[in-house]
């Protein structure tokens, strides 16, 4: 009755034959990511490395959508960008997230020419309300439209882009749709123009393992990756039995004391 997905990044991507050798899950899709086109980037990039604001591929995404599954009605759950630097930032200098701001006025600027095209999106939510736990990160990101300070009794401070929010909703801003939407890229066997810029960089993909045919170190290296993975994780599962084993032994100590009325 439902679908679906999550899409937490943009990128360009051409279709290649990996290697029936190759590993990891770009390689499944025989296709190469990257966060570059003409050796410029894409967009500006997040305080995450691998989140660039891309608003025309956000507008493309829910076009595709509504092409591959025609559905009654779409809702974004969460859409949101972590501001460079932002966590080292002096609280007034944070408080001023221009960067998030724009994000999101280019955002919903493209979801709303989307939607005047066809596209039946019923809902947006934004990523996040305030400042929280993000996963691997931590604290270290902050995607609030209210920032947390975590080191005065978790006192919550609006952020601009809260501000242009509410003005938003009430009517007194607007969004427009993103001024550029690229063109595809070119075919895998035409010639690429060299991109010296994306070394700078880290990889689009987020997997772990090789996305191509690696040289004999590099397939060690990812079965070297597996035996830590397993050590590692069956250190967790003895620590957990041991751990369960105590509170057993507690218990039952417990239960077999009689105090004295």
């Amino acid at each position: 009755s439902h679908f679906a997905m999550a899409a937490s990044r943009a990128a360009v991507a051409e279709q290649v034959k990996q290697s029936p050798n190759a590993q990891g899950w770009e390689a499944d899709m025989d296709v190469e990511t990257s966060y570059f086109r003409d050796g410029k980037p894409i967009g500006k990039v997040g305080d995450s490395p691998w989140l660039y604001a891309a608003p025309w591929g956000f507008y493309k995404l829910l076009h595709w959508v509504k092409r591959t599954y025609d559905p009654k009605a779409i809702i974004v759950t969460e859409n949101g960008v972590d501001v460079p630097g932002e966590s080292d930032m002096p609280l007034e200098e944070a408080l001023n997230d221009t960067f998030r701001r724009e994000f999101y006025r280019d955002y919903i600027g493209a979801m709303r020419r989307a939607v005047q095209e066809g596209v039946p999106v019923k809902g947006y939510t934004a990523w996040s309300f305030l400042d929280n736990y993000e996963w691997a990160d931590g604290y270290s990101k902050r995607f609030g439209l209210f920032y947390v300070d975590y080191a005065h009794n978790l006192t919550r401070h609006a952020k601009a882009s809260v501000k242009w929010f509410r003005a938003f909703v009430a009517g007194n801003e607007t969004a427009p749709a993103p001024h550029h939407i690229p063109s595809p890229p070119p075919p895998s066997d035409a010639p690429r123009e060299p991109q010296p810029s994306e070394s700078q960089y880290p990889p689009a993909h987020a997997s772990s393992t090789s996305t191509t045919a690696g040289s004999g170190s590099d397939m060690n290296g990812d079965a070297g990756s597996s035996w830590i993975y397993l050590v590692v994780g069956s250190v967790g599962v003895v620590c957990a039995v041991i751990t369960m084993a105590a509170i057993c032994v507690y218990c039952k100590g417990r239960s077999a004391y009689n105090p004295i009325p």
